[in-house]
C-alpha cells in the first residue's frame, strides 16, 4: 500500500514538473516571440520614420511641389531655421529611443536634448530679431515671420525668447541660453556618459551663434549696407576653424596632460576667445576710410 501511494506521489510530482516545464517553456516562446514582434514594429516604424524625414527634407528646400511647400511652411512657422534640421533629429531621436527603450538613461539623455534644441531655436530667434521686434506678442505674426523668411526660432522657441527679451532683455536672454546648454550639457556629460569631444563641440557651436548675435550687436560695427548672409558666411568659416582648435586642443589637454575637461575647457575657451576677437576685428569689423 505505501509502495503504491509512493509511486502515485512520484508520478503527481513528475506531471507537476513536466507541467511546469511546459509553462516555462511557453513564456519563454512568449517572451521570444513578444520580442520579435517588438523589434519587427521597431523595423517597420523605422522605415516610414526615414520616408518621412527624406520627404520632409525635400520639402524644406521647395522640391515636392505646392503640398510639400505647405508642408514646408508649416515646420519653419513651428521651428524657424531650426526646421532644417527638424526632420533628421526626430529620426535620429526616435532611432535613439528604439535602441534603448526601456533605458532611464536615454529618456533622460533626449530630455536634454530637447532643452539644446529648445536653446538653440532661441538663439536663432534672437539672430533674426522676430520676437525682439514685437511691441506685443502676437503668435500670428511670429508665425507668419517665421515662415515667410524661413528664419528664427518659430512660435515654439520664439515665444520662450519673447518672454525672456521682455523681462531680461538681450543680454539677460543670451545669459539664460548660455546657463541652459552649459547645465545640459555637464548633465550628458557627467550623468549620461556622452563623449566630453561631442559635448565640447555642441556647447562650442551654441557658443558660435551667441557670439555672432553679441559681437554684431555690441562689439563690431560692420555697417549696415553690408551683406549680413556674407558676414554670417564668413563668420561661420571662422568659427569651424576655431571649432577645430577647441575640439584638438581640448583632446591634447584630457588625453595627453590629463587635465580634468571643465579645467580644459575653461583654459581653452580662453584660447578660442583670444582667435576670435583676433579675427572678427580683422575681417568682419567695417574698415575706416
Amino acid at each position: 500500500m505505501a509502495a503504491s501511494n509512493g509511486r502515485k506521489t512520484a508520478s503527481s510530482n513528475k506531471r507537476t514538473a513536466q507541467s511546469r516545464k511546459k509553462t516555462s517553456t511557453q513564456r519563454k516562446k512568449t517572451k521570444a516571440q513578444a520580442a520579435q514582434d517588438s523589434a519587427l514594429f521597431h523595423e517597420i516604424g523605422l522605415i516610414f520614420l526615414f520616408a518621412a524625414m527624406v520627404f520632409l527634407f525635400c520639402c524644406n528646400f521647395g522640391i515636392i511641389g505646392p503640398i510639400g511647400d505647405a508642408v514646408s511652411g508649416i515646420l519653419f512657422g513651428l521651428f524657424g531655421l531650426a526646421a532644417y534640421a527638424v526632420p533628421v533629429l526626430l529620426f535620429l531621436a526616435v532611432a535613439f529611443y528604439f535602441a534603448n527603450e526601456g533605458n532611464a538613461n536615454a529618456a533622460r539623455k533626449l530630455a536634454a536634448g530637447v532643452v539644446l534644441f529648445v536653446v538653440a531655436g532661441i538663439v536663432c530667434d534672437l539672430a533674426a530679431g522676430h520676437a525682439g521686434a514685437m511691441e506685443k506678442y502676437d503668435i500670428k505674426l511670429l508665425y507668419e515671420s517665421c515662415r515667410e523668411q524661413k528664419a528664427g526660432g518659430g512660435i515654439l522657441a520664439g515665444s520662450i525668447s519673447f518672454l525672456l527679451q521682455q523681462y531680461l532683455e538681450t543680454i539677460g536672454t543670451v545669459l539664460v541660453v548660455v546657463l541652459c546648454s552649459v547645465v545640459s550639457l555637464i548633465l550628458l556629460t557627467e550623468k549620461f556618459g556622452v563623449e566630453y569631444l561631442i559635448s565640447s563641440g555642441i556647447s562650442f557651436s551654441v557658443s558660435v551663434i551667441v557670439n555672432y548675435i553679441l559681437s554684431l550687436t555690441f562689439v563690431f560695427d560692420t555697417g549696415k549696407g553690408q551683406n549680413k548672409i556674407a558676414e554670417f558666411v564668413i563668420f561661420v568659416v571662422l568659427s569651424v576653424i576655431g571649432l577645430g582648435i577647441n575640439q584638438v586642443l581640448m583632446w591634447i589637454c584630457v588625453e595627453k596632460l590629463h587635465i580634468y575637461y571643465m579645467i580644459s575647457k575653461i583654459g581653452v575657451t580662453g584660447v578660442v576667445m583670444v582667435y576670435n576677437f583676433i579675427t572678427r576685428k580683422l575681417i568682419l569689423e567695417k574698415k575706416e576710410s
